[in-house]
């Protein structure tokens, strides 16, 4: 696979649930949806959304929330998102 050889390894298996995710997202992406992904950790949702971002030649930002994360951090992350969009 071309994505890892040139991204990163993928170091988790393709399940058939992480299929119909991959493929529900897709289609949301190519029908300019948006996609909220929550839920408990370890269910392979940011490694599919690097893999489709990837897949479909897109960036894939997500904001670095820390400790003491504010309104503040996110209105310039934003920023910075919406100007690389300009």
């Amino acid at each position: 696979m071309n994505y890892e050889r040139e991204v990163k390894e993928m170091d988790f298996v393709m399940l058939e649930e992480n299929k119909d995710l991959l493929v529900s997202m897709e289609q949301c992406l190519l029908n300019r949806e948006s996609i909220l992904l929550c839920g408990r950790s370890g269910n392979a949702r940011k490694t599919i959304s690097h893999l489709l971002c990837f897949m479909m030649n897109y960036t894939f930002m997500t904001p670095a929330i820390t400790k003491d994360y504010s309104i503040r951090e996110f209105r310039k992350e934003l920023k910075a998102i919406l100007e690389l969009l300009a």
